[in-house]
Order: structure tokens, then C-alpha cells, then sequence
């Protein structure tokens, strides 16, 4: 969860300024509190660094969204080359309406609309072509169209392996971008609040160690650029 109200990249230009201007009155900070030194700046400098390097989170995004196009494309894939075998299922079975409903004749339509559910229906597609292979092949069915059945669940399955591989990425990712985020947080909480009260009399000066108030929020780990 987010500490912070701020957008990641107003939080990260804030931490930027406020590193400055603590370096620059070090003595003073170091001198209330003999924590706040230069060893708290360079972490504070670090912590920086590493947030920008890991950058935001419009990469994970790609990325899943491009596993996902994948998974649609083998889905489809999966779902045409039932359409071409059902015509020879129907020819090498038209009198066997149990055989047929083994191949999935007449209920696609709810296979179609899950990935988890297609995954399943290709897999045991493949065991049942094995079971009346025979039989197709003697109604005519080519040979290559058969074995395409294991190539498509195989691809299938690949997909949606990569696409559930890239959700959990992301999600390790984004605790990682928001526990640093979080770190840097805290520490211009710190220096903002030391510095109200060694700049008490210094209302200006003061007033540049103060974090922006937002009315926006952010409770939980989505990303706000």
C-alpha cells in the first residue's frame, strides 16, 4: 500500500529537491539530530536512483498485455481448427451424437469464453482423436489436421503459462516500486519535519522542507504515474 498521495513522479522530483537542500544545510540537521547525516542523505540518494531505474509500471504492462494478444491469438487458433475438424467429425460420426459431444460438436460456445476451460477441452481433445483416430482417418480426415490438435494445446497452454508468469511479475514488481517509494516517503517526512522546527523563525525557508497536500488518493499498489 501506498504511503503517499502524490504521483510517483511528483513524489520522485520532491525527493530529488529535498536531497538538495538537505545536503546543503547537512550541519544543521546533523547538528538537532545526529541521525540525519550524510550516510542518511546518500540513502536517501540511492533509494532515489533505484526508484527511477525500476521507472514506472507502463513496461509490466506492455509486456502482459502482449502475453495476453498471444493467449487470444492461440485461443482463436484453437477455436478454427475445431471449426475444420468438425466437419469430419460429423462425417465419420453423423449417426453417434454421444461420439460427437466427446469432440465438443454443439458446445464451443462456452469452451470459447475461457482460457481455463479451453486449456482443458484441447488437452483432452488430443486423447480423444487418439481414441477414434481410426475411424477419421478411414472418413477421409487428413492426417496432418490430427496432429495439429497437439501443436494448438500445446501453444495454448505455453500461452497462458507466460501470461499467469507475468501478472505475478508484476505484482512483485509493483510491491518492490512501492516499498521504495514508501522508503523515500518516510524520509522526506523526516526532513520535513525537522525542518519546521529549525526553520520555526524562517517561515520561507520553512515552507521549501513542506510536502504539497493532494486531495487525491492511493490505497493500494496501483501505480499512479
Amino acid at each position: 500500500m501506498r504511503k503517499f498521495k502524490l504521483s510517483t513522479s511528483i513524489l520522485l522530483e520532491l525527493a530529488d529537491t529535498f536531497h538538495a537542500r538537505f545536503t546543503e544545510d547537512l550541519d544543521l540537521f546533523s547538528g538537532f539530530d545526529k541521525d540525519l547525516n550524510q550516510e542518511f542523505a546518500d540513502q536517501l540518494q540511492n533509494s532515489i536512483d533505484t526508484a527511477l531505474t525500476l521507472g514506472n509500471d507502463t513496461t509490466n504492462r506492455s509486456k502482459l498485455n502482449g502475453k495476453t494478444i498471444t493467449v487470444n491469438e492461440a485461443m482463436s487458433a484453437c477455436n478454427l481448427f475445431h471449426k475444420n475438424l468438425a466437419y469430419w467429425i460429423i462425417k465419420a460420426f453423423n449417426d453417434y451424437t454421444a461420439v460427437q459431444q466427446q469432440f465438443g460438436i454443439g458446445n464451443m460456445s462456452k469452451v470459447n469464453k475461457s482460457q481455463a476451460k479451453m486449456i482443458l477441452f484441447m488437452e483432452n481433445l488430443v486423447e480423444t482423436i487418439k481414441e477414434y483416430r481410426t475411424t477419421l482417418e478411414a472418413a477421409g480426415t487428413p492426417a496432418a489436421l490430427l496432429d495439429r490438435a497437439a501443436i494448438h494445446a500445446d501453444n495454448l497452454r505455453t500461452a497462458n503459462i507466460d501470461q499467469e508468469q507475468q501478472k505475478g511479475s508484476r505484482v512483485v514488481d509493483t510491491a518492490e516500486r512501492v516499498a521504495i517509494l514508501n522508503a523515500i516517503y518516510d524520509q522526506l517526512r523526516k526532513i520535513s519535519t525537522v525542518a519546521s522546527l529549525l526553520f520555526t523563525e524562517q517561515p520561507e525557508k520553512n515552507k521549501l522542507y513542506q510536502i504539497p497536500y493532494t486531495k487525491s488518493t492511493s490505497t493500494t499498489t496501483n501505480e499512479e504515474e
